[in-house]
C-alpha cells in the first residue's frame, strides 16, 4: 500500500476545489512534491493496483483525491508503460477519472523509433535566367536521379 499522509490529501482536496476542471487538476496536481515523489518510488504495477484497490473500495467522493493523485503521479512513468493500467481505471467511468487519464496520457510524450533511414536529398543544380529588364533570377532546380542525362 502506497502511503499518501492526510496533511497530503489536505493539500490536494484545497487545490481540487480551487480547480474547476480535471485539465486544472492534472496541472496542478503535477506541481505537488508528494505526487512526484509517488511517481518516482513507486513503480507502475504499485501504483495501478492501489488505483484499482481504491477504486473497488470507494465509498464516498473524497476517497478520489488521493485516485487522482496516483493517476496523476503515473505521468512520471513512460507513456508504454502506464497506458493499458490507466485506460483500465478510466473504464470505472466514476467522475472524473476518465478525463484526468485522458489527461494524464496526452500529457506524457509517446516516444516511437524510426526503422527505415530516411531518403536521402537530391541533388540540385541552379539555373539563372536574365529578364527583359535585366534583373537576373537564380532558381534552385531539383535534378530527377531517374533521368539520363545525354
Amino acid at each position: 500500500m502506497i502511503a499518501i499522509l492526510p496533511s497530503m490529501i489536505e493539500e490536494l482536496a484545497e487545490t481540487l476545489v480551487l480547480c474547476s476542471t480535471p485539465y486544472c487538476l492534472v496541472k496542478e496536481y503535477k506541481k505537488n512534491a508528494e505526487v512526484q515523489r509517488i511517481g518516482r518510488e513507486a513503480t507502475t504495477q504499485e501504483i495501478s493496483q492501489e488505483i484499482e484497490d481504491r477504486i473497488r473500495n470507494l465509498a464516498d467522493p473524497e476517497q478520489l483525491i488521493p485516485i487522482y493523485a496516483l493517476i496523476v503521479a503515473m505521468s512520471i512513468k513512460s507513456y508504454s508503460e502506464i497506458k493499458e493500467p490507466l485506460q483500465k481505471a478510466a473504464r470505472s467511468n466514476i467522475d472524473w477519472i476518465p478525463l484526468v487519464v485522458a489527461y494524464v496520457l496526452e500529457s506524457v510524450p509517446q516516444i516511437t523509433t524510426a526503422t527505415a533511414r530516411p531518403k536521402p536529398l537530391a541533388p540540385r543544380t541552379t539555373e539563372t535566367i536574365t529578364a527583359a529588364n535585366d534583373n537576373t533570377i537564380e532558381y534552385i532546380i531539383p535534378r530527377d536521379l531517374t533521368r539520363k542525362e545525354d
